[in-house]
């Protein structure tokens, strides 16, 4: 037929194929190509393995917290030496301070996390048993630890969100002895707004083991 091209190909019909042509002329012009459709690949293998190096370190980050905790756990352990119970006898103050600052009459030292400690960073183990009538006053913002310190000394802070009362003492046998400190961590203002100066109260302080009860 004169209306059909050359090197056209006809699908038989009824079968649903459109019409494909194989190499055609254009209008005077060069020989058109045919465009075929690009086949669907499949993943290549290093496809896959990146897919898989992602999915292993996603796992790996949501199991790190909980294993650090774990070492964390295993890795808290308070000296033994300073566990037990102490008679403590605080001396004058340097400066006056409301009776409410003075030490409990016998320290605990515990192995047990403490858990409201005085700050974030570092193991921080538990006090238990009185505290000072300050920090009892305001429960919700008591904080109280102990912790050993280098050599043979450790530090153990009571406060209640507005002052600290820190004791730095040294073991020596079956006695403890060092120091006492008293400060404010909240800043206070005069009548014209200006911040107040409040001084540091020191005292020393001794110690002397004693059963628990």
């Amino acid at each position: 037929m004169h209306g059909r091209r050359r090197g056209a190909a006809l699908a038989p019909r009824g079968t649903g194929v459109s019409v494909a042509a194989g190499v055609g002329t254009g209008a005077g012009g060069p020989p058109q190509q045919l465009r075929s459709l690009p086949a669907r690949r499949r993943p290549s293998s290093s496809r896959r393995t990146r897919h898989r190096l992602i999915a292993l370190a996603a796992l790996l980050v949501s199991a790190a917290p909980r294993v650090a905790a774990q070492q964390h756990a295993s890795s808290v352990v308070a000296p033994f030496r300073w566990l037990g119970c102490y008679e403590l006898a605080a001396g004058p103050w340097s400066v006056p301070v409301d009776s409410s600052f003075a030490p409990p009459p016998v320290l605990r030292l515990d192995s047990l996390p403490a858990l409201a400690p005085p700050t974030g960073r570092g193991r921080w183990f538990a006090v238990q048993g009185a505290v000072p009538p300050f920090a009892a006053r305001r429960p919700l913002f008591a904080v109280v630890g102990w912790r050993p310190s280098s050599g043979d000394s450790a530090t153990v802070v009571w406060g209640d969100g507005f002052a600290r009362l820190t004791a730095t003492v040294a073991l020596r046998g079956d006695s403890i002895a060092g120091t006492l400190l008293w400060r404010r961590v909240t800043a206070r203002l005069d009548s014209a707004g200006r911040p107040l100066r409040d001084p540091v109260a020191r005292a020393s302080l001794a110690g002397a083991r004693a059963a628990c009860e």
